[in-house]
């Protein structure tokens, strides 16, 4: 108080702070600062809060990763599943392709096999013992006659040197060693061969389909030694359409 009187009041000076009290002050407002909270380190709105949101946040995001690979696998498992059950389908549509594909049984009687069997073979006999093969070539389907003549004489000619003699047909029923079916392609084919003592004569003969006719398509005719079981038949000669 001064002598006139009048009371003053004046600011205490200032206390000077510790050093380490001041460094854990200046990093509390540091804290605050940062966090935007009065609070401090321990606070509401500190980083503790902050870390457990984004560890929410990274939970959430995992959670929906997990979701979505889950949607994924699911989605993978269905296509899968309609991938085997149209392979499925598939095989079931192909079995029966593959049933029609196979040769069948041909609906002719043992009459009209030997009818087929001796003519061919005995028009074949009748071609290289005058060297004229202009009939033989008539008789056969349209396939077949694409052979010339020429041609024929030139495929048998080996049989005309060896002076084969196939007129016995027509006494001697043949046996068959593959039963007249049906090919695939639609072709008549029979093998078998004509028994004999010394040697017997095999044929494969193959006939196709010409105005409710079977016509000559192939012809293929050799020897073998004759056998008590089916001959294997040694190089023959053999006549197909031209080309095939």
């Amino acid at each position: 108080m001064t002598g006139c009187g009048t009371t003053r009041a004046t600011a205490a000076p200032a206390q000077k702070l510790p050093r380490s009290v001041a460094l854990k002050v200046e990093q509390l407002r540091r804290c605050e600062c940062e966090t935007g909270s009065g609070i401090g380190f321990h606070g509401v709105g500190g980083p503790r809060r902050r870390h457990a949101r984004l560890k929410t946040l990274r939970m959430m995001r995992m959670k929906g990763r997990s979701q979505v690979s889950k949607q994924l696998y699911q989605a993978r498992v269905a296509v899968k599943r309609l991938s085997y059950a149209a392979t499925a389908m598939f095989c079931v549509a192909a079995a029966p392709a593959l049933a029609e594909a196979q040769p069948k049984p041909a609906q002719i009687n043992r009459n009209g096999v030997l009818i087929l069997v001796r003519s061919t073979l005995l028009a074949l006999d009748h071609a290289n013992k005058t060297g004229n093969y202009t009939v033989l070539r008539d008789l056969g389907a349209p396939e077949f006659q694409n052979n010339s003549a020429a041609k024929l004489a030139e495929i048998f000619a080996g049989q005309r040197r060896d002076n084969l003699d196939l007129s016995g047909v027509a006494a001697v029923d043949p046996q068959l060693t593959l039963l007249p079916q049906i090919e695939p392609n639609g072709l008549l084919h029979m093998k078998g061969f004509f028994p004999a003592v010394q040697s017997q004569m095999v044929f494969e003969l193959l006939y196709a389909p010409v105005n409710n006719q079977w016509r000559l398509f192939g012809v293929s005719v050799g020897m073998t030694p004759a056998s008590p079981g089916a001959p294997t038949p040694t190089p023959q000669a053999a006549a197909k359409p031209a080309g095939k």
